[in-house]
């Protein structure tokens, strides 16, 4: 089974949209859709496409440990949602950068 992961590690916080068939043009055209996310929230997340016999998450993070803690998202929409928290600054985002300055 070929997988198509789109990880996101920043602030201790660990997901990953995933996305598993044998069909290589569905999965090329999954990551086509990757497309949609915003340009400026493209840079938090790296696409992985591991093989494993099994198309659930948990077969990924079995082969593969560095995934061991990733929360799966298994849609897109909620994957980009939880990307755009980390485009908003909040007041204490301000507050920590003005006081190192």
């Amino acid at each position: 089974m070929r997988h198509l992961i789109a990880l996101v590690k920043l602030a201790g916080d660990e997901f990953a949209y995933h996305y598993a068939t044998d069909d290589v043009d569905a999965l090329i055209a999954k990551k086509a859709e990757l497309r949609s996310i915003p340009q400026n929230l493209r840079f938090l997340f790296a696409v992985h496409m591991p093989q494993t016999a099994s198309a659930d998450f948990a077969s990924v993070q079995k082969m593969d440990p560095y995934f061991a803690s990733t929360e799966e998202i298994k849609t897109l929409s909620e994957f980009a949602a939880r990307l755009q928290k980390y485009s908003t600054l909040t007041a204490v985002d301000i507050a920590n950068f003005s006081q190192q300055k």
